[in-house]
């Protein structure tokens, strides 16, 4: 299973390399099509965030979407629900922020025995160093950094 997080509109300008991080998720996105892998898309509070950027929005067709206003997506029933009726017990999670709702819902996964694969150049945070931190505190809680 693809997991995107929140990649929306109203982060372009405060995520760091935003663009290459959106180029990322997008080579992810064909990936997990070409192997029918199902994806899972969040949004969180569109109303005020906006939705799902253009680049990505135009390629994830057919994939769930859910809106969420909590920061772990495994907090919000529908994606948690639609989780485990897929079946899948691998994650790859991509995503912003990577130190706030990647980091919090990484860790729900985990605790929840998922095996989540974290795609190090497809999260993202405001701040460098933020996403430095988040990468190494899910390495240690178990995730595999790919």
């Amino acid at each position: 299973m693809l997991v995107v997080i929140d990649m929306q509109e109203a982060f372009r300008k405060y995520i760091a390399e935003f663009d290459i991080l959106t180029k990322n998720i997008s080579t992810l996105v064909h990936a997990a099509k070409l192997l029918e892998i199902p994806i899972l898309v969040t949004e969180q509070y569109p109303r005020g965030l906006g939705t799902t950027v253009t680049e990505l929005s135009a390629i994830i067709g057919g994939s769930q979407q859910f809106e969420k206003s909590c920061f772990s997506c495994c907090q919000h029933e529908p994606f948690s629900d639609a989780l485990t009726l897929s079946g899948r017990r691998q994650v790859i999670v991509a995503g912003i922020e990577a130190h706030v709702c990647v980091n919090q819902t990484v860790h729900d996964l985990l605790f929840t025995k998922y095996q989540v694969h974290v795609a190090a150049d497809a999260v993202g945070s405001r701040f460098p160093l933020n996403k430095e931190v988040a990468l190494e505190k899910m390495r240690g809680s178990g995730a595999i950094i790919s």
